[in-house]
């Protein structure tokens, strides 16, 4: 018996050894190190087209045309396994670097390779690129569009909502004070949501000269208001509640004065907003600042003046403003360093409350009369500052140009130029960027007819971009400044066109692209 007992005893004991994997307590007895199983899947920019599981190797994703790359996120089952995607080694859990795609199909593969070194399983991840050729336009005017009004003079996007300034309507039968028109989208289709004025709106405000929007917040400038003094501007702040607006802020600089223009240009992101007034006179007259106000709650407080280090007179400093989570990049389309209104842009960063100059941004070509720093866009790492009036290509053809960021340096990484340029086409007339994907205006072009107007779509591609469409309005005619304003928002652009005459001479027009 006791024999028997003991022999039981053995039995048992080794059972339980191999059910906890053996002796070294390895996972899985015989199938140690050899899981290479994913437990999660996931594209930054695209959904898959069914709920990820462990046993399916094989998913397809569609994107639109105007978004050029996408990132992975995979988690290993087997945290000793390893991974790549597209054969480039990735850690478990973290995004890979960007993943250009070409317009049609493209192929993403996620190989995981087990703890044993050889044993693998391969996701494979169809992303279809919408065709240029089926990008879809959709033209906006104002319920209430009438002639002179410049609709389109200013326009924003951020997911489903699109806004458009309108800086020379009527409202409320004040001469030129100003609107902006909300529009939002419902499957493929925009229709206006809203109508905003100033709750203290006069005559010529010119409420609308630019605009902005993040998540239920749009912001408005109106660089024309004279609360402060004559023309000493404001910015105004609306939010969202289900589908209805209404004015939660008005925003006047801490030391306004006449002729600031406070209002010019206007950035929003999350919680911050950044107003430019380049005819603030703090380093000399028309030396200008911008100013960043946070919200806390429902209120606004001024939180910062910035101005450049190197200030002079007339440097227009202000001119135009970007933001991007801790990020303002201002542009002074005037500045002189690189020669008469050769133009700078200035990036300024965030540390708790406190704001400081990170660097001045300069063209590696700069002249005089560039203008460059005439509008500035920001994306997380990346810079787009245009010069409508850089000489490349011929008088006014214009260019933009591209800065990246690696740790606290920036530099220059490429000059954007229309690939068809030609004198006068104002290309940098606006930029827009979202991720690898530059927008740039070029309001003078003429492929429909004397300044009706051009837009044309970049993508990077590792370090280098390429042209990827030109855009230009179905029905474009002279004069119709197609390409003024632009805006762009993962796989959706506005293209703002202030001289189109649907609605009367002057109305104007948005068109969206997606």
């Amino acid at each position: 018996m006791r024999m028997f007992i003991r022999s039981l005893w053995l039995s048992l004991a080794v059972i339980f050894i191999a059910a906890c994997g053996g002796s070294d307590g390895g996972a899985g007895g015989s199938n140690a190190g050899n899981d290479a199983t994913l437990s999660s899947l996931s594209l930054n920019g695209a959904a898959l087209d069914q709920l990820f599981q462990s046993h399916q190797t094989s998913y397809t994703a569609g994107v639109g045309f105007l978004r050029s790359s996408l990132k992975v996120t995979a988690t290993v089952t087997d945290s000793k396994a390893t991974l790549t995607v597209n054969g480039k080694v990735v850690a478990s859990g973290s995004e890979s670097s960007v993943i250009a795609l070409a317009e049609g199909s493209n192929t993403i593969a996620v190989v995981v390779t087990a703890e044993d070194g050889t044993t693998t399983q391969t996701y494979s991840i169809e992303v279809t690129r919408q065709l240029l050729a089926s990008l879809v336009e959709t033209k906006r005017t104002a319920s209430d569009a009438a002639a002179g009004d410049w609709f389109g003079l200013s326009v924003a996007v951020a997911g489903d909502t699109a806004v458009v300034g309108a800086n020379l309507e009527d409202a409320g039968g004040f001469f030129n004070t100003g609107a902006a028109y909300v529009f939002t989208r419902s499957g493929s289709s925009w229709s206006e949501q809203a109508k905003l004025v100033a709750s203290d709106a006069a005559a010529v405000d010119r409420f609308g000269s630019s605009v902005a929007v993040s998540g239920e917040t749009v912001v408005v400038g109106a660089s024309h208001e004279d609360a402060g003094g004559s023309d000493a501007g404001a910015a105004y702040v609306f939010t969202r509640s289900g589908s209805s607006w209404s004015e939660q802020a008005k925003l006047v600089a801490s030391d306004a004065e006449a002729g600031d223009l406070f209002g010019r240009s206007v950035a929003v992101s999350g919680e911050t907003v950044v107003v430019g007034a380049w005819g603030e006179d703090a380093g000399g007259a028309g030396a200008g600042a911008a100013y960043v106000f946070t919200r806390s709650g429902g209120s606004w407080s001024e939180q910062a003046k910035l101005t450049a280090s190197d200030a002079q007179a007339n440097d227009q400093f202000g001119y135009s403003t970007a933001v991007s989570d801790e990020t303002v990049v201002v542009g002074a389309d005037a500045e002189d360093e690189g020669g008469s209104n050769a133009g700078a842009a200035y990036v300024f960063t965030r540390s708790g409350g406190s704001w400081s100059e990170q660097a001045k941004l300069t063209s590696s070509d700069t002249q005089a009369n560039d203008r460059f720093g005439s509008y500035v866009a920001v994306s997380g790492e990346t810079i787009v500052v245009g010069a409508w009036a850089e000489t490349t290509s011929g008088t006014s053809a214009g260019a933009a140009y591209v800065f990246t960021r690696s740790g606290g340096s920036w530099s220059e990484q490429a000059k954007l130029m229309a690939s068809d340029a030609e004198a006068g086409d104002r290309f940098g007339s606006s930029v827009a960027v979202s991720g690898e994907t530059v927008v740039v205006g070029a309001s003078h072009e003429d492929a429909g007819g004397s300044a009706a107007g051009a837009a044309y779509v970049f993508a990077r591609s590792g370090g280098s971009w390429s042209e990827q469409a030109k855009l230009t309005a179905s029905d474009a005619t002279a004069d119709d400044r197609f390409g003024f304003s632009v805006a762009v928002a993962d796989e959706t652009a506005v293209v703002g066109a202030y001289g189109e005459d649907a609605g009367g001479s002057d109305a104007g027009a948005a068109y969206i692209y997606q």
